[in-house]
């Protein structure tokens, strides 16, 4: 089981889509893979985007999860109860501030995920989710634990979209982070829909409008994307 934790404390960077991307994911790898979507954000974005992900597809109510954790104890038995059943990955979506739970989330995590999109305001927004993020790293590692491996993730990026003057700087400002990843989330017209609970291999097989090939080619590469992104975030040392 690997768990993933999306955090940061600005809302609107994309942590909701991105942890979506990631279900999306996995579930496509076989008709076996479980996997649980743990929501901490009273908003409940992550909890309705899987009501209507498995009104959409009720076959996977048995292998695609959802709870909401509203405090540490929550999120504890979560974790300990995921661990001990059947699930391959387990997605935290957090709120966009930071707070005991997001540090909590963190901290019991495999892998934490920092997006950011390419803007002045939010790459320095979330630079006090990096700093938050070693400050964990430092107290966990003085009392002889491990801290999860964290990357800092451009999300959202039109690579061949000029660049404007804000995010010249925002880009800039990275050189030298050591959190940085060394991959982005490209901007995809089909990520905008996943809050409708899309599945993309679910689409694939089932969507009558398949036929289509340019509806088909749009959906294989947005999960071919979303495969990549995931499976460079599972091998980030």
């Amino acid at each position: 089981m690997i768990t993933i934790s999306l955090a940061g404390q600005k809302a609107g960077v994309g942590k909701s889509t991105l942890a979506w991307l990631l279900v999306n994911a996995a579930l496509a790898q076989s008709d076996a893979t479980t996997v649980v979507l743990i929501e901490t954000d009273p908003e409940g974005a992550s909890v309705g985007y899987h009501r209507r992900a498995i009104r959409k597809y009720p076959l996977l109510a048995d292998r695609f999860l959802c709870f909401t954790c509203p405090d540490e104890d929550a999120l504890r038995t979560c974790l300990e109860e995921a661990k001990a059943g059947t699930a391959d990955y387990v997605i935290i979506d957090t709120a966009g501030r930071l707070e005991g739970l997001t540090r909590f989330a963190m901290a019991g995590a495999d892998r934490v995920i920092i997006p950011f999109r390419p803007c002045i305001m939010e790459y320095e927004s979330q630079m006090a989710t990096v700093r938050l993020y070693k400050e964990l790293r430092m107290a966990l590692e003085a009392n002889g634990g491990t801290a999860p491996t964290a990357a800092l993730l451009l999300n959202d990026w039109a690579q061949s979209t000029r660049a404007n003057s804000s995010q010249k700087v925002a880009l800039k400002s990275l050189y030298g982070e050591e959190l940085l990843a060394g991959f982005f989330v490209p901007r995809r017209n089909g990520y905008e829909t996943l809050d409708q609970g899309i599945i993309f291999s679910e689409e694939l097989l089932d969507n009558p409008l398949i036929d289509n090939i340019f509806i088909r080619k749009a959906l294989e590469g947005d999960l071919q994307t979303a495969r990549m992104t995931l499976r460079r975030i599972e091998t980030l040392r």
